[in-house]
């Protein structure tokens, strides 16, 4: 409302059969290739930019562009505030069903509807979880990190205005890099993003030309600075699915439920090989994700927002948006969202192409990462009043060539590939696992592949990974959960849950 003095005066109105708006068509067959990729990439700068009022219904819309007699793009603009990554995946995945079925004449294929009921015991179970521990951590990590921030600007232009323009570029891996980045985490033990963010760190550190120079030779990294020591440590922001809590899964909802760990990481040290470096940066994220700093920092802020926050005419005073920006730790954005399950064909309608963007704050750099088609496709969406597409490029080619180097080592490990000599383990825990994972994996879990990695060979991926975690903790109470997270495998998994309970 117009009048609202904080947030808490503000609630969420649901129409009763709205009518959507009209989906907006343009025809371009007739222009030639130059003038289409104009067109398209205006479309795209028109949706990516777009200012959405939160008090006008709907929140999203579609456009179609023609492009030739049977080729067509699809956009779909949406507010965060409605829609986080995970839930445009769904959207796409739903929208590209529905229209499947309407082209056969068949009734759509969708998971079950959400219902307002349901939708608001989640968000009710969701605002009520409150854990100590959580909240301890939280302190605890805030105390260390400090006041320090992490800002990456080449050019060092300052930032000192309100409104940011965002653009989106596209850069992909082939299937064949792919394919032996997903083998790779079998061989380290390590999740996909932990792999992604160790060659980033590396790609960062060594163009920051402002306070260290690094050269990388024979799977090593070398830095040179007066003191030859790392002079700052980086600290990305790394978005989690906030989706997963005790007694809640929102996996399958729409909703923008997306949360955040601002982690900093020691910079790739002289001589510091891939391994150290690899396994040290899955520490610090793991450490997070198990401690549930993301959720404590998320209710912690919602409530600041909702009760502290005073609002003008209903609206965040302009005068103190400065102050939220300075309290921003890193102006880069890092998140892994894994498959997006968008298929390449829907009966006789073939998916070709895929391209995601969002906005952030201004002078921010939010690389968004999904496999579609077998290909890793990395979205560098970045605020062009900032940066120029020529110092995005430096970072993402750098970024890319530090995975392809990943992705060659032929050095072993010293962990092995292979799991270890299975503990033993309770039958009734064991079953009760297989259970689980196969319910949230939607994929029957013979007994042959109990020992086949969950990342590599099952295509289970981090956020699957932590639901199987959480729904383990709803049946059992309290678990290892960093234990289990740790898990290559469903024995290993079973092997430390029974170990949790022996005696």
């Amino acid at each position: 409302p117009c009048g609202a003095t904080s947030f808490k005066d503000y609630q969420v109105e649901i129409l009763d059969n709205p009518t959507p708006p009209e989906i907006l068509f343009i025809d371009i067959q007739h222009l030639d290739s130059e003038a289409k990729e104009e067109a398209v990439a205006e479309e795209l700068d028109h949706w990516l930019n777009y200012e959405w009022s939160l008090t006008q219904w709907p929140l999203h819309q579609f456009s179609v562009i023609r492009l030739e007699d049977s080729v067509y793009q699809l956009f779909l603009g949406i507010e965060h505030v409605i829609s986080d990554g995970l839930s445009n995946h769904v959207i796409l995945r739903e929208f590209m069903e529905i229209y499947r079925a309407r082209s056969c004449g068949e009734e759509p294929i969708l998971p079950p509807a959400t219902s307002l009921k349901d939708y608001a015991e989640v968000v009710a179970a969701m605002n009520a979880w409150q854990d100590p521990e959580e909240d301890q951590a939280l302190a605890e990590y805030t105390a260390s990190q400090g006041k320090e921030s992490y800002i990456w600007n080449p050019k060092g232009k300052p930032v000192d205005y309100q409104n940011s323009q965002f653009y989106s570029h596209k850069y992909c891996l082939t299937q064949e890099t792919t394919d032996k980045l997903i083998a790779k985490t079998a061989e380290w033990r390590l999740p996909v993003n932990s792999l992604l963010l160790g060659a980033f760190l590396r790609a960062v550190v060594k163009l920051d030309s402002h306070d260290l120079r690094v050269t990388s030779t024979n799977n090593n990294f070398h830095a040179t600075t007066e003191d030859s020591t790392p002079s700052k440590s980086p600290i990305i922001q790394i978005p989690t699915s906030g989706r997963i809590y005790p007694g809640v899964d929102a996996s399958n909802v729409v909703s923008s439920f997306a949360q955040n760990l601002a982690l900093s990481f020691t910079p790739p040290q002289p001589d510091e090989d891939w391994q150290a470096l690899l396994n040290r940066i899955h520490q610090v994220i793991q450490n997070g994700i198990a401690s549930g700093i993301d959720r404590a920092q998320t209710r912690q802020m919602g409530m600041i927002f909702k009760e502290n926050i005073a609002l003008e005419n209903g609206q965040i005073p302009e005068h103190t948006l400065p102050m939220f920006r300075s309290a921003l730790k890193s102006n880069l954005y890092f998140p892994y969202t894994g498959h997006t399950h968008i298929k390449t064909q829907y009966g006789s309608v073939n998916v070709t192409d895929y391209q995601a963007g969002g906005i952030n704050a201004p002078g921010t750099l939010d690389i968004l990462q999904e496999v579609f088609d077998g290909r890793l496709h990395m979205f560098a969406s970045y605020d062009y009043n900032c940066f120029a597409l020529s110092e995005i490029d430096n970072l993402m080619t750098e970024y890319i060539a530090q995975i392809e180097e990943l992705v060659s080592l032929t050095i072993q490990p010293e962990q092995p590939s292979k799991s270890q000599q299975p503990l033993p383990t309770n039958t009734a825990i064991e079953s009760t696992l297989r259970q689980v994972t196969e319910e949230i994996c939607h994929y029957p879990i013979s007994a042959d592949e109990m020992d086949l990695d969950l990342e590599a060979d099952l295509g289970v991926d981090s956020l699957e990974r932590i639901r199987i975690v959480t729904h383990l903790e709803k049946l059992y109470g309290k678990v290892d959960r960093q234990g289990l997270l740790s898990c290559r495998s469903v024995q290993e998994m079973a092997s430390t849950l029974s170990q949790s309970f022996k005696g």
